[in-house]
């Protein structure tokens, strides 16, 4: 009976042992049928035969769910397909089980393939969408060939997009935006000094003809001031001296009152150009010195009690001296870091990375002001100094003769800084 009972116990481990060797047998063989299967569909996908390579897929997956090259295998067939809301869903479920960061980077070029399939395929490549779609391709990485080929579109897209823009006066400022938007994106510096070329000579055709318009506003004034002369185009500004101890009699003693004669005309000078420029100020000393050529002296009375004088600058340069040295400045100028982080991550990103163009952005502007400030002026914008700043410019105007005072009279705090 013992001896039975011993027999019967070593036949129940037997039987067990069988059991567990059978399971085990039977997971190795599920593995190796789910590897098999998305082998074959990686094979089929190469060969581009979609449905076999959705089958196999798709039979390694109900093998194991969480097979991760059969998910990719997915990912890839949909975008293949341009499902992408399918691609997106299985690239998700292989990202979420990727722990090897060597392949993070490949993650990330499939993805792009992706997306930059998805942007492809939208119908109206000037449209905002399209140009989103193609931002999100360098979102996930701003460097390698997709992202050079979103890049690409994006040049593509910004050129067009302004050179449309711009036939309609309604809508350059718009196209301007678009050219500006190559400061953003990397392509060949020709490329971005055309675009940046076109943007500056939109803005400065907007700035003439708000100047012109806000010209006209002032005119009626000026004319019934009589500080308009038409035919020559040029503003006058009348200045006028009362004070019943002024009695000079040399010209040493007419030389103090025709200096600040000069310099009351050169502030009002400057409040006009800023005026018209569309940036008025009320603080004298808030202005930059405007090295004006063509300020000149039209007449001047000094006698017994009062001293009178006219002077007059050409429309023309109120014009092209407030744009190089108020509006150019002012549009130009960096904002303060907490408004940059406020901005397009992914645009200021690019924009940064990008290899800036300074021979398309900024040296037109540089090259311009310095000849500005070099040029001969006339005596009374170039030579001109505050009497806190330009001593040389001060001397030269005590000397000047009362004609002259136009030309060679320094600006005060209202005309420079």
């Amino acid at each position: 009976m013992r001896q039975m009972m011993i027999k019967s116990s070593a036949r129940r481990r037997l039987l067990a042992m069988l059991c567990a060797l059978v399971v085990a047998l039977g997971a190795m063989a599920c593995e190796k049928d789910a590897r098999t299967l998305t082998n074959e569909g990686s094979a089929a996908l190469v060969q581009k035969k979609y449905d076999v390579a959705e089958e196999r897929f798709t039979a390694a997956l109900k093998l194991d769910e969480k097979n991760f090259d059969a998910l990719v295998g997915m990912a890839e067939l949909y975008t293949a397909k341009n499902d992408f809301a399918k691609a997106r869903e299985y690239f998700e479920k292989s990202k979420a089980l990727n722990t090897d960061k060597g392949k993070a980077q490949y993650m990330n070029q499939l993805y792009q393939d992706l997306l930059l399939k998805e942007a492809e395929s939208i119908k109206d490549k000037s449209s905002d969408q399209f140009r989103d779609a193609l931002w999100k391709v360098i979102e996930v990485r701003d460097r390698g060939p997709q992202a050079n080929q979103a890049y690409m579109s994006l040049s593509e897209y910004y050129m067009e997009r302004g050179d449309a823009l711009a036939k309609d006066k309604a809508s350059r400022a718009k196209a301007v935006e678009n050219y500006l938007a190559f400061k953003k994106i990397r392509v060949l510096r020709n490329v971005r000094k055309q675009a940046l070329d076109k943007a500056k000579k939109l803005q400065r055709e907007i700035y003439t003809d708000d100047f012109a318009g806000r010209f006209e506003k002032e005119k009626p004034e000026l004319v019934k001031a009589e500080a308009w002369d038409e035919a020559n185009k040029r503003v006058k500004f009348k200045v006028l001296i009362e004070d019943k101890e002024l009695n000079p009699k040399t010209d040493e003693e007419k030389a103090p009152i025709q200096q600040k004669m000069a310099l009351t005309a050169l502030r009002d000078v400057h409040m006009m150009a800023y005026k018209l420029a569309g940036h008025p100020v009320s603080n004298p000393a808030d202005m930059n010195r405007l090295p004006f050529k063509t300020l000149k002296g039209d007449s001047e009375t000094i006698e017994k009690g009062k001293a009178e004088a006219v002077f007059s600058v050409e429309l023309k340069e109120l014009e092209e001296l407030s744009y190089k040295k108020i509006v150019v400045p002012k549009r130009d100028a960096k904002p303060a870091k907490k408004d940059a982080k406020a901005g397009d991550k992914a645009g200021d990103k690019a924009g940064d990375k990008a290899p800036a163009d300074k021979a398309g952005d900024k040296a037109g502007d540089n090259a311009g002001d310095k000849a500005g400030d070099k040029a001969p002026a006339d005596k009374a914008g170039d030579k001109a100094g505050d009497k806190a700043g330009d001593k040389a410019g001060d001397k030269a105007a005590e000397k000047a003769p009362a004609d002259k005072a136009g030309e060679k009279a320094p600006a005060d705090k209202a005309g420079s800084k």
